[in-house]
C-alpha cells in the first residue's frame, strides 16, 4: 500500500501503529518523495518517543502531520530490507523472535521474556568487520546497529544516535554476570544513573557479519534469520520523515 501511494505521488503516508508497522511502511517509502507520518499506537513506540510525538493525543499528532514539517532521515539496510530505528543480533534478536509469538504486548511481557531467556541463553561467536577495517571476533550478549536511540518504553540503547548524522551506532553489549547487568540496567532508562557501563559504541557506515551457523537478527523488532552472513549499511537521507 505504501509503495502504491508513493507511485501515485501522495504527499504523506501515515503509519498507525508501532515500530513494526513503521518498518513495513518504510519498505515502500524509502527513496521516494512521499513523507512518513506517525500516529503512535504500538506497544513500545520507540521512534515516536525519539521524535517526541505526543503519545497520549492522536489529535496533536494529526496537527503535527498536517503541518508537514519534514527532515531527510537516514535509514539502515540489513540484507535486502530497510530499518529506520534499530537492527540487532544476539540476545535481543532472540527476544524479538520470542516476543513476536507472545499473546500480550507492552514493556512488561518484553522484560519477562528477557529475564526468562537470559539464564539459558547461549552466545555464539561472530566475526564482525565494520567499514572494511580489522575483523572483530566476539561472543557478545548482543550487538545493536542503531539509527535511532531506543527500543521503546524509554529503554534507550544508543543515547548518542541520530536519525540524520550519516552513521549507525554499533553498540556492543558484552556478556556480563546477572549482578553486573542488574546494577548497570539503570543507564538504559536514565543516562549515567549508574557508574557501571555495560556497552561500548562505535560510529560506522557499514558492517559485515559472519557466523559459522545460522543466526537470528531483527529489523525494528521484526524477527529475521540469516544463513550465517549478513551485511548492514547506512543509507543517508533516504526517507522524508514528518517531525514536530
Amino acid at each position: 500500500l505504501a509503495t502504491k501511494a508513493a507511485n501515485k505521488q501522495y504527499n504523506i503516508v501515515v503509519a498507525v501503529g508501532g515500530d513494526g508497522t513503521i518498518n513495513e511502511i518504510v519498505q515502500g517509502l524509502a527513496h521516494t518523495n512521499t513523507a512518513l507520518g506517525i500516529l503512535p499506537c504500538g506497544s513500545g513506540n520507540g521512534l515516536a518517543r525519539q521524535l517526541k510525538m505526543p503519545l497520549l493525543s492522536i489529535k496533536k499528532c494529526l496537527e503535527i502531520i498536517k503541518k508537514g514539517n519534514t527532515i531527510l532521515a537516514d535509514i539502515g539496510m540489513a540484507g535486502s530490507e530497510y530499518f529506520i530505528n534499530l537492527a540487532g543480533i544476539g540476545f535481543e534478536a532472540l527476544i524479538a523472535h520470542k516476543f513476536a509469538n507472545s499473546k500480550t504486548r507492552g514493556a512488561l511481557p518484553y522484560f519477562e521474556i528477557g529475564f526468562r531467556e537470559y539464564i539459558k541463553f547461549r552466545r555464539i561467536k561472530f566475526y564482525i568487520t565494520p567499514d572494511n577495517s580489522k575483523r572483530l571476533v566476539m561472543k557478545p550478549l548482543c550487538v545493536v546497529f542503531a539509527n535511532g536511540k531506543q527500543y521503546g518504553s524509554n529503554f534507550t540503547i544508543a543515547p548518542d544516535a541520530s536519525l540524520n548524522d550519516g552513521f549507525l551506532d554499533m553498540i556492543v553489549l558484552p556478556h556480563a554476570n546477572p549482578i553486573k547487568m542488574l546494577l548497570g540496567m539503570g543507564n538504559f532508562f536514565i543516562d549515567k544513573s549508574s557508574p557501571i557501563r555495560l556497552t561500548n559504541c562505535t560510529k560506522i557506515k557499514e558492517v559485515e557479519i559472519y557466523a559459522k551457523k545460522d543466526f537470528e537478527y531483527h529489523i525494528d523488532g521484526e524477527p529475521r534469520r540469516s544463513n550465517g552472513t549478513l551485511k548492514i549499511k547506512l543509507l543517508p537521507k533516504a526517507i522524508k520523515l514528518i517531525v514536530k
